[in-house]
């Protein structure tokens, strides 16, 4: 993912940079409600494709009206707003490649949010907020095959079963590893791994690309920072 987000990000398009650095500072500065208008008007102004990312702009303006203003949140949210307004406008060359990474970022983060407001099982919350979370991937993702080309024999219930089972898989994931006695670092780690590697195979077989040699090495990858990660964790039991 670092590969290629760096790849998204080596060529500066200022005009975006701009509108990020609004976007961000806005949210941290202004009042939530100027806040609202002033990212409703630079994502439907122009109104081109606003449908086609609006499953990346709602997860964003969730976490934007509900966490508390830091200088590190404003800096990930302009990357965020860069992102979704370069695929939207067509700015950027390769939209799927930003659209990937826009879509595991955000699963990444929702995931440490996830982790570190539960970090144990406790009631019915934690289910009720990993099925928001589950149906979100789903949203995210379903958005994102949009962007597979169908000439390429990709069909749409091909994706759909994508879709579905990336969120199921994103679900069942966080719904294990919050049972685990870890640290929520040590777990928002081991789901990002998980996540990472499952919808990159997920995607690539969206995509018709996917391979058995391609898998191997995907788990084998998984397999590996997995020992790493539980190797070296604290448990509490």
């Amino acid at each position: 993912m670092a590969v290629k987000l760096k790849s998204v990000l080596k060529r500066i398009h200022w005009s975006l940079a701009l509108k990020a650095a609004v976007f961000a500072a806005s949210w941290f500065l202004l009042p939530l409600w100027l806040f609202f208008l002033i990212a409703l008007y630079l994502y439907f102004v122009p109104p081109f494709q606003s449908g086609k990312l609006v499953a990346p702009f709602l997860v964003l303006m969730f976490f934007a009206t509900t966490l508390t203003p830091s200088l590190w949140l404003a800096a990930l949210f302009g990357v965020l707003w860069y992102l979704i307004l370069g695929i939207k406008d067509l700015v950027f060359i390769d939209r799927k490649e930003a659209y990937e990474s826009l879509v595991l970022l955000l699963i990444f983060f929702s995931g440490i949010r996830f982790f570190a407001h539960f970090d144990s099982w406790s009631g019915i919350m934690p289910l009720l907020a990993d099925l928001l979370f589950g149906a979100a991937v789903f949203l995210l993702c379903k958005g994102f095959l949009g962007y597979v080309d169908e000439a390429h024999g990709v069909s749409r219930e091909r994706k759909a079963i994508a879709a579905v089972v990336a969120a199921l898989v994103i679900f069942e994931a966080a719904l294990i590893i919050v049972f685990l006695p870890l640290h929520f670092l040590y777990q928002a780690s081991l789901f990002f791994i998980t996540a990472l590697v499952f919808l990159e195979s997920v995607f690539e077989y969206a995509r018709g690309a996917l391979t058995r040699r391609m898998l191997l090495m995907n788990f084998s990858i998984f397999f590996v920072f997995l020992v790493i990660i539980l190797g070296s964790a604290k448990w509490t039991l």
